[in-house]
């Protein structure tokens, strides 16, 4: 996704503030930005989950080997 900003006749110091193009356009990389981090989120919990079975798994098969 392309900025608005690029080629902005209008641009100026301190714009974004009140260019309601650019609002539309960080709105939506605030939200891709959510669903990213909620993806990240679901996937370290099931690496930590994973890690913690195989650690528990090491451990027993360790026990085992007295």
């Amino acid at each position: 996704m392309m900025s608005p900003c690029k080629d902005c006749t209008d641009r100026c110091i301190g714009c974004h503030s009140t260019c309601g193009d650019y609002k539309l356009y960080r709105a939506e990389i605030e939200k891709r930005n959510a669903e990213k981090a909620e993806k990240n989120a679901e996937k370290d919990f099931i690496y930590a989950v994973k890690d913690e079975v195989f650690k528990r798994f090491r451990k027993r098969q360790k026990g085992d080997d007295r």
